[in-house]
C-alpha cells in the first residue's frame, strides 16, 4: 500500500515565514548593538558601556598586552576606548559596511586620527595622519551583548603611515613582528601598577556578574558569583547564608519589590590581604522599575570580601550593604548620585 504523507504547504510557508522573520529581528538587534559600540569608540562615551558588552566580553586584540590581556567584561572595553583616543586626536571609525549572520557581527570600517599619544609603545607622538582600512568580527552572546571581538587590520599602511616602516624598510620584518606581539619581551613595556594584575581582572568581574543578574532579575545569576557558603548581609541587617539562600532570598525581591529595577555600581578599589584574600570597595545605586534616574536615598557602600577557592576560582565570600546616608552632609549625598550617575 502507498504510503500517503500529510502535508501542509501553506502551514510550512507560515513557519519559514516566522522563522525568517526571528531571524532578521535578531541580526538588526545585533548590528545595532555593534553600532552602539562603534558610537562609543568615536565619541569616547562610555557611560551605557554595560548595556551592549557582556561581562563574559573577551578581546582578542588586548592578549598582546601582558596587562590589558588580563582585563574582560565592559572594563576591557573602556580601557580600549581610552586608549585609542588618548593615543589619536579626531579617531574616528566610519562604518563602510555592516553584515550579520547568526551570532556574528561583521563590520568593514575605515579608521582616521592624528597620532598624539602613546600607543604600543611608539613614542614620542609622531603628530601623523592615519587612514587605514580594518574589519570587526564580533560574537553575540545569548543576552543580546557583544560577549567577542577580533579585528584585521592593514597594519602595514598604518605602520608606514605613521613613519615607523617604509616600503624597502630592511627592518620591516622585524618591527611587524614586534607589532604582533611575536618580539613582545623586546619592546618597552608599560609597568606593571598592580601585583596580582590577573587575579584583580577576575574579581573585578565578579560584581559585574552580581550586577548583570540583578538586571536580569535572576536570583540564581545574582548569587553565581559567592562561595556556596557565602555570606550576604543587607542595608537593613538581614543576613543571609550560602549561595542557595541568596539566591531565593533575591529572587523573591526581584519579583516583588525590586521588580523590573536596575543596579548600578562603580568598583573604587581592591586590596589583596594575602595571595588568597582580598577586599574590594564599590559604591551602588538603583534605578527602579519606570525610572531613569538614581534615587539617592537607595545609594549604597559595597564591601566585599573575596577568596580564591581549592578550585582556584575566585568568589565572593563576604558581602556588606551599607546604606549611604551622610547624615548631616547632603553634598557628599549629592557627589556620590553624580559619580553614579556617569556609570549610566
Amino acid at each position: 500500500m502507498e504510503k500517503i504523507t500529510d502535508t501542509n504547504p501553506k502551514k510550512e510557508k507560515e513557519e519559514e515565514q516566522v522563522e525568517s522573520k526571528v531571524k532578521l529581528e535578531t541580526e538588526t538587534s545585533s548590528i545595532r548593538v555593534v553600532r552602539e559600540a562603534l558610537e562609543a569608540l568615536n565619541t569616547g562615551d562610555v557611560s551605557r558601556v554595560h548595556e551592549f558588552i557582556s561581562p563574559e566580553y573577551f578581546n582578542h586584540e588586548s592578549q598582546v598586552d601582558p596587562v590589558r590581556s588580563k582585563l574582560r567584561g565592559p572594563e576591557e572595553f573602556i580601557d580600549t576606548v581610552k586608549n585609542l583616543r588618548n593615543a589619536f586626536a579626531d579617531l574616528h571609525y566610519e562604518e563602510q559596511e555592516t553584515i550579520a549572520s547568526g551570532d556574528k557581527v561583521i563590520q568593514i570600517l575605515n579608521i582616521t586620527g592624528k597620532h598624539v599619544g602613546n600607543f604600543f609603545g611608539i613614542a614620542p607622538p609622531t603628530g601623523n595622519n592615519i587612514s587605514y582600512q580594518g574589519v570587526h568580527i564580533y560574537r553575540i552572546g545569548e543576552d543580546g551583548k557583544i560577549v567577542e571581538h577580533r579585528a584585521i587590520r592593514d597594519d602595514l599602511t598604518f605602520m608606514m603611515q605613521l613613519g615607523i616602516v617604509g616600503p624597502a624598510s630592511p627592518e620591516y620584518e622585524q618591527l611587524f613582528q614586534a607589532w604582533k606581539g611575536f618580539m613582545q619581551s623586546q619592546m618597552s613595556q608599560p609597568p606593571i601598577s598592580k601585583l596580582y594584575a590577573d587575579d584583580e581582572a577576575k574579581i573585578r568581574s565578579l560584581y559585574f556578574q552580581m550586577i548583570d543578574g540583578w538586571n536580569k532579575g535572576s536570583g540564581d545569576a545574582f548569587a553565581a558569583p559567592f562561595a556556596e557558603d557565602g555570606d550576604l548581609v543587607g542595608f537593613d541587617g538581614t543576613h543571609l547564608k550560602g549561595r542557595k539562600e541568596i539566591a531565593s532570598f533575591h529572587q523573591q525581591l526581584f519579583d516583588r519589590f525590586l521588580k523590573g529595577s536596575r543596579l548600578v555600581g562603580k568598583i573604587k578599589s581592591v586590596r589583596f590581604l594575602t595571595p588568597d584574600v582580598a577586599i574590594m570597595h564599590v559604591v551602588g545605586g538603583t534605578i527602579m522599575d519606570g525610572q531613569t534616574d538614581i534615587e539617592p536615598e537607595r545609594n549604597s557602600i559595597h564591601t566585599l570580601v573575596v577568596m580564591k577557592g581549592n578550585d582556584d576560582k575566585w568568589h565572593i565570600a563576604a558581602f556588606q550593604n551599607t546604606r549611604a546616608q551622610y547624615i548631616g552632609r547632603p553634598d557628599m549625598s549629592q557627589a556620590l548620585t553624580e559619580e553614579l550617575r556617569k556609570e549610566l
